[in-house]
């Protein structure tokens, strides 16, 4: 089927902004889109924004599609064909759909939107099209079935013209990246803080993931293969972003001579959150994001009390999430295997006194000198 063009829904949140945000927002929404396409390789003539869609011309519609379901702030796409807003073209091109898109003995329903004065309401043109149909499948055993088709064409009738299609393609939602300014992702655990980064880039956020490199065995050149997770973040970040390896083996190892055991992740949490502050101060990012789960009691005194080290605001998009909902964000970035990681209170007991023994130690001028070392790679 020749397709003209490729309509992209976006998120009902920007449509309920006011005037002048909306505007923004759908330009950063579009100009995302584009630099997605351009990155592809994708031929794309013209991209077109009207009141509550976005249209994309361009040679492999269904390529297109696809890669746009993958930016952030596009609810769906569909590849669609476009006709005047007359009785007879629509008639005419359901015809040929259906006759690309029903097998013998399909059932099938025709859905019908309008915007704008018709001599013709939805409910016409839905009847109409699907009589068209009836006769051009007729001896085939189709049907019409409006509550459970096995296929369904859609019309979308906008002022003059008019858009047929078969399939809409459900996209990521959430706001478009870069609206609500950088973010610092703490990377403690690999799968729940890439996890994190997702969600919280579903909300707008450009995320800047900070790893903390523990045993030396990263650097720039194999960290796209030591990390797969940043190929699949990457799939959802329209343009370049940055990653900070931080430099942790050596300081590790100083507070594994001077701190119990069972103190170190208090002390090692304080220290990248601290390394984390420092760097949303020079590189102007708004906040902190962690992979944290409230999966043991123990882990609400680190949070209430370890976290207010920092002045910013740290978020925990996980918090809340069970594990069928770990494990649907840990397909969508294609994270293989159980998402897990070791319980940082397993055989701890965290007590009032171990977390008020943090307070006493700062770190101010070997956080410095981490940052000094601690590479920023672009990916």
């Amino acid at each position: 089927m020749n397709f003209d063009v490729v309509i992209v829904r976006y998120s009902g949140e920007i449509g309920i902004k006011g005037k002048q945000t909306r505007k923004w927002m759908e330009k950063i929404l579009t100009d995302n889109i584009r630099i997605k396409l351009e990155k592809e390789e994708l031929d794309v003539k013209e991209i077109i924004r009207k009141y509550g869609r976005i249209y994309i011309y361009g040679k492999n519609p269904k390529a297109i599609s696809k890669t746009v379901s993958n930016v952030f702030g596009v609810v769906s796409t569909s590849p669609a064909i476009i006709v005047d807003s007359d009785v007879d073209e629509i008639c005419k091109t359901s015809r040929k759909v259906a006759e690309e898109i029903l097998d013998a003995g399909d059932s099938f329903r025709i859905t019908t939107r309008r915007v704008g004065t018709h001599p013709f309401t939805s409910e016409d043109i839905s009847i109409k099209a699907g009589a068209a149909v009836l006769d051009q499948m007729s001896g085939k055993g189709v049907s019409v079935n409006l509550n459970t088709p096995d296929k369904q064409i859609f019309i979308e009738i906008r002022h003059e013209m008019a858009y047929l299609f078969h399939e809409v393609i459900s996209a990521v939602g959430g706001m478009p990246t870069g609206t609500q300014g950088k973010i610092a992702i703490i990377i403690s655990c690999d799968e729940l803080g890439w996890i994190a980064a997702f969600l919280i880039m579903k909300r707008g956020c450009e995320p800047v993931p900070i790893i903390f490199n523990i045993h030396n065995s990263l650097n720039s050149s194999n960290l796209p293969e030591k990390i797969p997770y940043l190929s699949a973040l990457k799939t959802f970040i329209p343009s370049e972003f940055s990653v900070f390896l931080v430099p942790f083996t050596a300081i590790l190892e100083e507070l594994k001579q001077l701190i119990p055991k069972e103190s170190l992740y208090l002390f090692c949490r304080k220290l990248q959150l601290q390394i984390a502050e420092h760097l949303c101060k020079q590189f102007d990012m708004k906040g902190i994001v962690t992979g944290d789960l409230l999966d043991c009691p123990e882990k609400s005194k680190i949070y209430n009390l370890v976290d207010t080290s920092v002045k910013l605001p740290i978020y925990r998009p996980l918090i809340s999430l069970d594990a069928e909902k770990l494990t649907k964000y840990k397909n969508l970035l294609g994270i293989s295997g159980n998402v897990s990681c070791p319980s940082l209170c397993k055989d701890t007991t965290i007590s009032l006194a171990k977390i008020n023994q943090t307070r006493k130690i700062t770190f101010e001028k070997r956080v410095n000198s981490i940052i000094e070392e601690m590479d920023i790679i672009h990916i």
